[in-house]
């Protein structure tokens, strides 16, 4: 069992690659940030395009889901997410 858990918000991968490379750096005690260009290419899919969902793309699933998203809300909380 790890002695310690980080948390990296993988948002910043659509947000903020410079801060997402910065927080890998501190977070794994590297003597240089991870370069950031190398993070946008895994949020591509093959064909060039991103592979993953905006953030809050969830907010239009929200009714059809809601029962999953009743259990699944009081964890993203916990995570740092808001409420809504």
């Amino acid at each position: 069992a790890p002695d310690r858990v980080h948390r990296i918000n993988a948002d910043l991968l659509d947000q903020d690659l410079d801060a997402l490379s910065a927080r890998l750096q501190e977070i794994l005690s590297l003597e240089s940030a991870p370069d950031a260009a190398v993070a946008a290419q895994m949020a591509l899919g093959p064909n060039g395009l991103s592979a993953d969902f905006p953030a809050g793309e969830w907010r239009l699933y929200r009714e059809a889901l809601k029962p999953v998203f009743e259990h699944l809300q009081p964890v993203a909380v916990r995570l740092g997410y808001p409420a809504e």
